[in-house]
């Protein structure tokens, strides 16, 4: 039996406010390579790369 494999990884929650509106939360609907549904920007983190840059970076590709 193989060992699991641990990967570390980030989501984030990025919320809009505007001025007499609700807050809008930043998801986005399934891609081909992703499980069906509704996201929030998320991924895997490189190891020795800091969790800021990871999560900075999953949120500027959605």
């Amino acid at each position: 039996m193989r060992e699991p494999t641990l990967r570390t990884r980030v989501a984030a929650y990025v919320l809009r406010r505007r001025a007499g509106r609700p807050p809008e939360l930043l998801v986005f609907d399934h891609d081909a390579d992703l499980p069906p549904g509704t996201h929030v920007p998320a991924g895997g983190v490189a190891p020795a790369k800091p969790l800021e840059e990871a999560v900075l970076r999953e949120v500027a590709e959605e």
